[in-house]
């Protein structure tokens, strides 16, 4: 069954992509961890650190739906490319 109306890919495949995104943005999270840290240790107003969450998770949250995105047009670039290489070299 097609995830998209129209797509060529397997479900298996869109899930190995979603994997690899959801792990992009567990270690972008890992990684803003310390900036969270410092800012919860020396400042203690609430909506900062509120706003800084939101805007930490946003961006990260953006950057994987970015990666998924360019991965998944890579792979299609790829699929035709591979298949007009192909057709070059037997014509």
């Amino acid at each position: 069954m097609d995830v998209v109306l129209g797509s060529k890919r397997v479900f298996a495949q869109y899930l190995a992509l979603l994997l690899a995104a959801m792990a992009m943005i567990s270690v972008m999270l890992f990684g803003f961890a310390p900036v969270t840290l410092f800012f919860r240790l020396s400042i203690d107003d609430y909506w900062f650190f509120l706003l800084l969450n939101i805007v930490i998770l946003g961006f990260t949250g953006v950057v994987g739906v970015k990666f998924f995105f360019i991965d998944r047009c890579l792979i299609e670039f790829l699929k035709n490319h591979q298949k007009t290489s192909l057709v070059i070299v037997t014509n």
